[in-house]
């Protein structure tokens, strides 16, 4: 960890620095904690699209996967920080199905997907009651559901997570003899390869305007990916040009972002199991905790949840560059255990307009509270509903003194000023100008211990 003696306050990790000389309610969004992550892989299952998945999801169902699989180590990543995450999931292809005289149903596979073929359905003729038949469906050899219904009555068949019935109703009495046992396998199920830069991109690209998110990452995919700067480029377009406030962490890799809305993950973890965690895959970690840490608080020093050692290892020199390179670095503690080194974003070079400010984190996701707030409650509340008049316009212009309230007694913002709601040049236009003055957390102590005689 950082700490040693100071000539000057210029030190770049966070840190104690100590010279011995001689004598002389916490403000929560609640729609904070989504991430949109795109990993590369295809999992032959599922919805073609978004699948939305939280820590309590039956990844079974929904990905055909136990939730241990090695395929979801970024969603497992993420899911320690992030209340959801959005996985862009490419499954496009054919059903599996099956169908024969025998039976009074079409059989088919919910989702499109190799995995599809996986399923098989045993038919038992009740021991109890010979009138009825259970129903078993396996999926990988596991039982996912059981029902029992009576041979003359298919048609209360009902469908689940992993096939769908449809009733020919010419074949209604198809199971009034059935005896003993019968067992079918769905086949035919496809999964439409996604290698194209270009396809991946148009899936991105489309959940990235269907959906609400607050951070996205393409974590998962090899560093030196496009993907990544592509990423980047739609996160930019979505604050500069759409006014959406959300923000991207990629792995590291040559490319310089110098953008504040871009965190860079440069190293990774071993967690406690020995599962090594790369930059990438530690990516989504970034992002999950991203996405919910609160906003009068810093992710600078904080936990790596299960992790034992940094990886690689990065020496002091190297964080102190890294640092300085604006990217996310994870840092061993004396004591044991892996920490963020400090909460910051790519944003390296300071302008009158992107001050030292907008390249802490903790500073940044404020100002984009204020930002998305403003525009979701004016879209809300106010658009086709309120008279731009004077009195209008101070309604509007409380709500907002209201708002900067909380975030003042919560510790996000120090203050705020000069608020000024106007008419525009345009009868329909409003003009709202205001300064603010965001806060971050304790980051470097700089201690001078006097020594008196």
């Amino acid at each position: 960890m950082a700490g040693g003696i100071f000539t000057l306050h210029n030190k770049v990790r966070p840190g104690a620095y100590i010279n011995t000389k001689s004598a002389k309610p916490i403000a929560k969004d609640d729609s904070r904690g989504t991430v949109l992550l795109m990993n590369g892989v295809q999992y032959g299952w599922g919805n073609n699209g978004i699948v939305e998945l939280t820590s309590d999801s039956d990844f079974k169902s929904l990905l055909g996967v136990k939730s241990n699989d090695s395929s979801l180590l970024t969603v497992n990543e993420a899911l320690k920080g992030a209340t959801q995450v959005l996985l862009v999931n490419a499954n496009d292809g054919n059903h599996a199905q099956y169908s024969d005289d025998s039976l009074p149903w079409k059989i088919n596979a919910k989702y499109a997907g190799i995995k599809g073929n996986d399923i098989t359905i045993d038919l038992i003729q009740d021991a109890v009651d010979n009138t009825k038949i259970i129903i078993k469906i396996l999926f990988d050899f596991e039982v996912v559901d059981t029902q029992t219904i009576s041979m003359n009555e298919p048609q209360y068949i009902q469908d689940n997570d992993y096939v769908s019935f449809t009733l020919d109703n010419s074949k209604t009495d198809k199971l009034k003899d059935f005896v003993g046992q019968n067992t079918v396998k769905l086949t035919g199920g496809t999964t439409n390869p996604v290698n194209d830069l270009s396809k991946q991109m148009n899936l991105l690209s489309d959940a990235m305007q269907k959906h609400h998110f607050t951070v996205a990452t393409t974590a998962g995919f090899d560093e030196n990916s496009n993907i990544h700067s592509l990423l980047v480029e739609m996160v930019k377009d979505l604050r500069d040009k759409q006014g959406l406030k959300v923000t991207a962490v990629v792995p590291y890799n040559t490319t310089k972002y110098d953008y504040e809305a871009v965190s860079v993950v440069e190293n990774g973890v071993i967690l406690q199991d020995d599962t090594i965690i790369t930059s990438t895959v530690a990516a989504a970690y970034f992002a999950g905790k991203s996405s919910s840490v609160p906003l009068n608080q810093s992710l600078t020093y904080a936990d790596y949840d299960n992790a034992k050692q940094s990886y690689p290892a990065l020496g002091n020199e190297e964080i102190i560059r890294s640092l300085k390179n604006g990217h996310i670095v994870f840092t061993d503690r004396q004591q044991g255990g892996v920490v963020i080194e400090q909460d910051i974003n790519s944003l390296v070079n300071f302008t009158d307009e992107k001050s030292y400010q907008f390249h802490k984190n903790r500073e940044l996701r404020a100002l984009d509270e204020i930002a998305n707030n403003t525009k979701m409650v004016f879209e809300r509340d106010y658009i086709g509903k309120s008279t731009n008049n004077a009195g209008g316009r101070n309604v509007f212009k409380g709500d907002r003194v209201e708002y900067f309230k909380q975030l003042i007694g919560n510790n996000v913002i120090d203050n705020y000023g000069d608020l000024d709601v106007s008419k525009g040049e345009e009868d329909d236009q409003v003009i709202i100008n205001y300064s603010i003055t965001p806060v971050d957390s304790m980051e470097k102590l700089y201690n001078t211990i006097t020594v008196t005689r």
